[in-house]
């Protein structure tokens, strides 16, 4: 549930009257941003951005181009980093560790690791593969292994490394092929349209934990999502959220330039406190907000390219040296609070 820039022909249109997450309305909210014609909002309550107006949840996928979804999962040195990762990590932690590699970049053909011929992608593999290790947060899970299910599970990168550690793996997706590959790993996997319109066809208390990686940010109905997750999961179960973060001084310094609006696709951008009010009004508690200092770099790069044109050359340094490096040293010093500094979160909450 994850795509690229593109622009669809004509599609149908919906404007959100009232913020999804707090249900405020939206009906006197001017654009706070305009990102490649598109208009995103602030809900005067929650502080949500908001795309709107967005496709219809049966248009959406006009915005998500096929190529998403032509490159399988590279596990080939998975084992090696999976045999360290268990072996430094288990005993500093206690508990069973698993890195989940989403970089989306990575992921995609334009990858620059797959750029320039056979030989190139092989000597820059390693590096790439440290640069996903490097810039991904360990997500901590139960210490004994149970069921989990992947919201969105893309090429099941997630659920690849949880089946190594011995989790029963399921995923919805609303990508066919996704399915596919899926079924071919091994999974307990099935389609579904990414509305939450109805409950998907588990039943209650089925899992330990549930993963929403880079997903809800896409969904036409969050508070759906998280409702179905509780639903589903078991007393004490946990679910992880991961979004690009809305308060991240990255928005100011960039503007409409910053890569993580990606709006049609993305059509809701989120703060810490709401996604956390979002949880507890679902009954979920023990939340913790993981930031995470090094998102991407390679979104970090196209952000700058696109700005570059249009400021002097003067300027463009000062924002790079800020975006790149500045912001992490005022983090370091005291003086920028995480949330400021960092372009993605992670959160972890536990059912009640």
């Amino acid at each position: 549930m994850r795509g690229g820039q593109i622009r669809a022909a004509k599609v149908d249109m919906e404007t959100v009257a009232e913020c999804p997450l707090c249900r405020a309305s939206l009906a006197a909210a001017r654009p706070t941003w305009l990102v490649a014609g598109w208009s995103i909002v602030s809900c005067p309550r929650c502080k949500a951005g908001v795309t709107t107006p967005r496709p219809t949840l049966d248009e959406i996928g006009a915005f998500y181009r096929p190529s998403f979804f032509l490159v399988r999962p590279d596990a080939k040195l998975f084992p090696t980093f999976h045999t360290i990762l268990r072996r430094q990590l288990k005993p500093a932690l206690g508990m069973t560790t698993i890195r989940s590699i989403v970089l989306n970049e990575i992921k995609y053909r334009h990858d620059w690791t797959l750029q320039g011929g056979a030989l190139r992608p092989r000597l820059l593999a390693p590096l790439r593969w440290l640069l996903a290790l490097a810039y991904e947060p360990v997500q901590a899970l139960p210490g004994r292994p149970g069921a989990v299910l992947d919201i969105g599970f893309g090429r099941g990168e997630f659920l690849l490394r949880a089946k190594r550690l011995g989790w029963q793996c399921h995923g919805v997706e609303v990508s066919a092929t996704s399915v596919d590959w899926g079924r071919e790993l091994g999974f307990q996997v099935q389609q579904f349209d990414g509305s939450f319109s109805r409950p998907l066809d588990y039943p209650d208390a089925t899992f330990d934990l549930i993963s929403a990686n880079s997903v809800l940010e896409h969904v036409h109905h969050p508070r759906r999502l998280v409702e179905e997750s509780r639903r589903l999961l078991k007393r004490g179960g946990k679910i992880l959220i991961m979004v690009p973060n809305y308060e991240c001084q990255d928005t100011r310094l960039l503007g409409e330039h910053w890569r993580m609006w990606s709006p049609p696709q993305h059509l809701f951008h989120f703060t810490a406190g709401n996604v956390r009010s979002l949880l507890q009004e679902h009954g979920f508690h023990d939340i913790k907000v993981r930031y995470k200092l090094w998102f991407n770099p390679i979104t970090e790069k196209l952000s700058l390219k696109s700005l570059r044109p249009t400021v002097t050359r003067a300027r463009y340094r000062q924002i790079a040296w800020q975006l790149r490096v500045g912001k992490r040293l005022d983090f370091l010093r005291g003086r920028l609070a995480a949330a400021q500094v960092a372009p993605g979160m992670a959160i972890e909450a536990v059912k009640d």
